[in-house]
């Protein structure tokens, strides 16, 4: 078990992994380092789930059974460099395991690896044919990307844009309400010539005339 962490090496025959048995295949890692166990989980695409819940259920951190879960997911995703590295499972790997995933970029692109260790896991795997022309201009724009999303993981999702405020800010509110319409008629959001005002301009002189007509005629005494 403990040679198999070290050098997780795995068996060129490819295991027995139907149906699908993740608690059997996460147990056999966890507990004995099983071979077949950590092939069925780099091999099988639904095996992310269930690495990422049983890496987080982990009690003590940094114990033994928490590393072989975590390389059993680098694994996982060092079979699908092919494609961007997934984020989620980046930052649950410790950093031996993501030094694993960058000499595995430059090894599906035919580099030898510099590191024994490492070179016992590629030449278990059909892609690794290494390449005595390689160079890093070999590498195409996802490994450029991948590698540096592997050095240093994305803590989380960025915040939202400047240019998604507006969007955002349309949304209808807990309560079902949406957005205050504009005010484009000054303060009180109502137009000079609404039907309210031209009453009033109409109703001012006329209550002028009758008070005029109210009151008493001046008297002028000499």
């Amino acid at each position: 078990m403990l040679s198999w962490f070290v050098s997780a090496s795995l068996a060129l025959a490819a295991p027995a992994c139907d149906p699908v048995a993740y608690p059997d295949w996460i147990a056999g890692v966890q507990e004995q380092g099983r071979e077949d166990a950590y092939l069925c989980l780099a091999q099988d695409d639904g095996a992310i789930t269930p690495l990422l819940e049983a890496i987080a259920a982990v009690e003590t951190p940094d114990s033994g059974r928490h590393r072989r879960l975590q390389r059993a997911l680098a694994l996982h995703v060092m079979q699908r460099l092919d494609a961007p590295a997934n984020v989620d499972a980046l930052r649950a790997l410790n950093a031996s395991d993501r030094r694993l995933l960058r000499d595995a970029v430059h090894a599906r692109r035919g580099r030898a690896s510099p590191v024994a260790k490492h070179e016992a896991v590629f030449e278990k795997f059909d892609w690794y044919e290494p390449n005595p022309r390689y160079t890093n201009r070999s590498l195409n724009e996802l490994d450029h990307a991948n590698l540096v999303v592997i050095d240093r993981p994305p803590a989380d999702l960025k915040p939202p844009s400047a240019m998604d405020a507006p969007a955002i800010a349309a949304l209808p509110t807990a309560g079902g309400r949406g957005p205050r319409p504009a005010n484009t008629n000054g303060v009180c959001g109502c137009a000079a010539t609404s039907p309210p005002l031209a009453a009033l301009s109409l109703l001012f002189p006329l209550l002028g005339l009758l008070r005029r007509r109210a009151e008493p005629p001046v008297v002028e005494t000499r």
